[in-house]
């Protein structure tokens, strides 16, 4: 190759270079920041009952926070149900790769007739010196608690869902038993990606938001249930209207 013909070659491959890099450079932009999380609008709004003594007990407390529960207000059964979020901090993260937004903790309690709630909004959002990484993601999460045979702890166990993105599957939780899972996002605006892993606890997903879990999931569970079927559990007791 002639010493002009190199020096095209290089200009060339320079100029391609110049045009490509601003589009390589966009795509791999990177940011970090804090995540902050509550529970917002549920539906029914919270309620208050009386007790026993006649003081007005909450059945649903913890609206604007982290920590929202519901139900039977402690005077009876194992306690009020209840969600609790753990928000990430997040480093470094790519835009247009999946991170952990944070982990929700679900407690399947004690629900009377009139105490329970069947949606609430998790709103979560972040603050990054990066502008691109300041976002707000609003999670509608639906919650199916079941009557209870005492037959089928499958069955029988309560679970969420997100309720604008059922191919996302469940999340269940055995009666009187809390479990973790996983809340995935990423960034374009902040999207919503479901859920991750189970972090602990006596639950399970399902690619099901059906009341009765798909055969092939209750099967991957069957180890798990051997433990759960030879514990002690209390039982969540409901008042028919």
């Amino acid at each position: 190759m002639t010493l002009a013909r190199a020096h095209v070659r290089r200009t060339l491959l320079a100029a391609v270079a110049a045009v490509l890099l601003p589009a390589t450079a966009v795509a791999q932009l990177t940011g970090s920041g804090t995540l902050v999380s509550s529970f917002i609008t549920p539906v029914p709004s919270c309620i208050t009952t009386t007790d026993a003594a006649g003081a007005r007990v909450p059945t649903c407390d913890g609206v604007g926070t982290n920590d929202i529960s519901w139900g039977d207000p402690g005077t009876f059964g194992i306690g009020q149900s209840s969600f609790s979020f753990t928000p990430n901090t997040f480093t470094n993260v790519l835009q247009g790769r999946p991170f952990v937004l944070g982990t929700l903790t679900f407690f399947n309690g004690t629900i009377f007739v009139g105490t329970e709630i069947t949606d609430v909004m998790l709103q979560i959002q972040t603050t990054s010196a990066t502008p691109e990484f300041n976002r707000t993601l609003g999670l509608p999460l639906r919650i199916v608690q079941t009557v209870n045979q005492n037959v089928d702890p499958l069955a029988d166990a309560d679970f969420l869902f997100f309720s604008d993105a059922l191919q996302f599957g469940s999340f269940r939780v055995f009666e009187g038993a809390s479990a973790t899972v996983e809340i995935l996002g990423q960034f374009n605006s902040l999207n919503n990606l479901g859920f991750g892993r189970i972090t602990g606890g006596s639950g399970f997903l399902s690619s099901s938001v059906s009341a009765v879990p798909e055969p092939a999931t209750a099967g991957l569970c069957a180890i798990g249930l051997v433990g759960l079927l030879g514990a002690s559990r209390l039982r969540t007791f409901r008042r028919k209207p």
